[in-house]
């Protein structure tokens, strides 16, 4: 879990990578300067049920993923299947992004299937 989140702290601008449980507890983080952890796991957690339950009652499908933006930067929220993965990015973020968060997404569901198993 630690290697895909560091993989995405090196992507230009990340500040806070983390995975949290859908209730909001952070179950592991990497990044320094840029808020705690803990209440962006909590703020996240928040979101994602109010967009789940907004979903839900127009009909629609679950979001697998959102990007919440910002005049300072984004907020990524991917889900983990009872978990979420959540990217701050700096407003000077952005590199090669979309493809660190796919490989941290993958590498994090595979960390979770060797963890049940």
């Amino acid at each position: 879990m630690k290697r895909a989140l560091l993989g995405l702290r090196s992507v230009k601008g990340v500040r806070v990578a983390l995975v949290a449980t859908e209730e909001g507890m952070l179950v592991a983080s990497e990044g320094t300067g840029a808020g705690h952890p803990e209440t962006i796991a909590a703020l996240a957690s928040r979101f994602l049920a109010a967009a789940r339950r907004a979903f839900e009652e127009a009909g629609r499908p679950r979001p697998r993923r959102a990007d919440l933006r910002g005049s300072e930067g984004r907020l990524i929220l991917c889900d983990l299947e009872g978990a979420f993965l959540a990217v701050l990015v700096a407003r000077d973020g952005g590199g090669d992004l979309e493809s660190a968060i796919e490989a941290a997404r993958t590498r994090l569901a595979a960390a979770r299937n060797m963890a049940t198993v």
